[in-house]
Formats: C-alpha cells, sequence, structure tokens
C-alpha cells in the first residue's frame, strides 16, 4: 500500500539523493499544485497515476505526453521499474516472467512529467530513496519540451551536397528502378493466374489462414506492452 500512498505526488518531495536545482524546482512545483497554477496541475495530470486494475494486468501506465510537451518548464520521461521486491502473499504467482512475447509484471513502464531541471538519474535516485526499488530511465527517454534549434555545421552542408552529387549520378538507375512499381506495366501480370495441374489447391487456402492467424496473433501480443486491462487472465490462457 506504499506505493498509493507515495505515488506520483511525493516520488521527489524532501528527496535527499536528488540534486538541490532540481529539488526546489521541484518544490516550485508543488507550491504551484497548491495554488492551483494552471500549469503545475498540467504537469500533474501529465503524470502517470495508480489506476484500477494494477493486479489483473493494468501496470504500464504512460501518461499524457503531448500534455507535457505543452509546458516550457517540464520534460516528459519514461521510467522502467522493477517492482518485484513488493510482491507479497498472495500476489507472488506474478512475481515470475511468462514466456514468449508475453511480458511479465515486474518491469512496468510509467509516465513522468516533472520539471527540466531535474534529470533522469534524479528521477532514479528518488524513486530507490522513497520505493525501495530498481528503475532504469535512459537519458533519451527524457524528452523535454521544447528542443533549441541546433545551427548548421560544415560538415553538415558537405554531407547534403555529397547526397546531391550521388542522386545525381544515378539518376537514370533510380528511375529504371521505380519503373518497377509501374502499376501500368505490373497489372498484366498481377491480374493473371496460371494453374498447375499437380498443385494440391487446398495448401492455399492452409496457408492464406496460417498467415492471417499469425498477423492476429502479433497483433494481439504487441497489445500486451500497453495500458491493458485483465492481462492476467490473457497471460495465464498464454501460458497453456
Amino acid at each position: 500500500m506504499d506505493l498509493w500512498k507515495i505515488y506520483p505526488l511525493t516520488i521527489m518531495e524532501n528527496s535527499t539523493t536528488i540534486t538541490s536545482i532540481c529539488s526546489n524546482a521541484y518544490n516550485i512545483f508543488l507550491t504551484g499544485l497548491s495554488k492551483n497554477d494552471i500549469n503545475s496541475i498540467k504537469m500533474f495530470d501529465a503524470t502517470a497515476k495508480l489506476s484500477s486494475g494494477i493486479l489483473r494486468g493494468n501496470v504500464n501506465q504512460y501518461g499524457d505526453f503531448d500534455e507535457c510537451m505543452e509546458l516550457d518548464e517540464a520534460q516528459y520521461c519514461l521510467a522502467e521499474i522493477d517492482i518485484r521486491p513488493l510482491w507479497r502473499k498472495p500476489f507472488l504467482k506474478f512475481k515470475d516472467h511468462p514466456k514468449h512475447r508475453v511480458p511479465g509484471f515486474t518491469m512496468i513502464r510509467w509516465g513522468f512529467c516533472i520539471p527540466k531541471e531535474c534529470s533522469n538519474k534524479d528521477l532514479e535516485n528518488a524513486i530507490q530513496e522513497k520505493l525501495g526499488i530498481q528503475s532504469r530511465i535512459r537519458p533519451n527517454m527524457c524528452q523535454p519540451a521544447k528542443k533549441e534549434p541546433s545551427a548548421m555545421t560544415y560538415g553538415d552542408l558537405y554531407a547534403k551536397l555529397f547526397f546531391f552529387v550521388i542522386v545525381l549520378a544515378v539518376n537514370n538507375i533510380c528511375l529504371k528502378l521505380l519503373g518497377c512499381f509501374s502499376l501500368q506495366r505490373n497489372y498484366k501480370e498481377l491480374t493473371t493466374s496460371q494453374k498447375n495441374c499437380n498443385e494440391i489447391q487446398a495448401l492455399h487456402g492452409i496457408r492464406a489462414l496460417s498467415a492471417l492467424a499469425l498477423i492476429i496473433s502479433h497483433k494481439v501480443m504487441a497489445l500486451f506492452y500497453n495500458p491493458y486491462i485483465n492481462r492476467s487472465v490473457m497471460t495465464e490462457v498464454n501460458s497453456y
């Protein structure tokens, strides 16, 4: 139950493992939140919350990325958090990872909208201090609201000039390659069906159904990586 008490509002409050710059910025955020400052409310609203159905697999919560990107003073960080130390009886059956592509319940992904003065290490340290669990936040998974436009260098100019020359040199080859995708040229072959008397026609139907089943299964498995309800039931079904 400590997770429900601490997360997400006080995750970095009074933390001794974050930098002073980050601590000051987070205190300003909390002060603004208590005064109903609209930007602070948006930061809190954009941060993922503990929703219903956690014990049934609804563990990945990404928050609202676009809302966080509207704030100049904020950044969005996606954290991968290992919650194995938090499992207690009778929920230990979720502790082991299921097989194949069905993701487990021990590594979850949460989205944080935090002040831009805080680094990914600040958030990692705060999670470790407050919750006692390990997390991993890659530097490229923290994105500030606005990025400064980078100035063009001489290397960029040379690279563009080089590719421009290459395009001119292979222009004729490119035109021939593009002709392979011409509908006018390929329409006749696409609409012509040739039958072989030695073929077993039923195999084509079986092959088509197998390909369709494969596509559907991959689509369903991919949904497990998104916020999902009753994922524990789906995991048990796939474990048989």
